[in-house]
């Protein structure tokens, strides 16, 4: 994946790029962070929450709030995505409005490497001149068992 320059990620994350080892709560933070940076062009793009910031800014976190075993190879999860707008100083509310709108409007489905994120409740909060807006997404995961066993079925199929 191509990241846009105004997206900003951790250390940790871009060692996981590197060595190919995301997690599904990795490629949902940086969806929502490409998304984030496609609709805001001139604001900057923090996964994680950093020390330090340029205004305007947006940041890109989650809560993992269940993580369930289904069936025998298929794990469920639920995550809150949650994307914080830090406006320039001195932003009216209408601006913060303006951002909620655009975000919620557009959080219905964010692209990555895996698949498509389907984000299906959203909600959004505006207090001391920051707005934040909360999506719930459910990842199914699924491990295909690639077994010799597997590999030798795969061949031997007769109708």
């Amino acid at each position: 994946m191509q990241l846009s320059e105004k997206v900003k990620i951790p250390q940790s994350l871009q060692n996981a790029m590197e060595n190919g080892a995301l997690t599904i709560s990795d490629h949902l933070m940086l969806a929502a962070a490409q998304l984030t940076a496609a609709l805001f062009p001139d604001a900057g793009i923090y996964i994680g929450l950093p020390q330090t910031a340029v205004a305007p800014a947006f940041f890109i976190d989650y809560d993992s709030v269940a993580n369930k075993k289904r069936l025998r190879l298929t794990s469920e999860y639920e995550f809150v995505l949650k994307i914080t707008y830090v406006p320039v100083g001195g932003s009216d509310r209408r601006e913060l409005q303006n951002a909620v709108f655009l975000l919620e409007q557009s959080l219905d489905r964010l692209q990555s490497e895996i698949g498509i994120f389907r984000c299906y409740s959203k909600n959004s909060s505006i207090a001391d001149g920051l707005c934040q807006v909360t999506g719930t997404v459910k990842v199914w995961e699924t491990d295909v068992p690639d077994d010799p066993i597997i590999g030798h079925a795969d061949q031997n199929i007769t109708l």
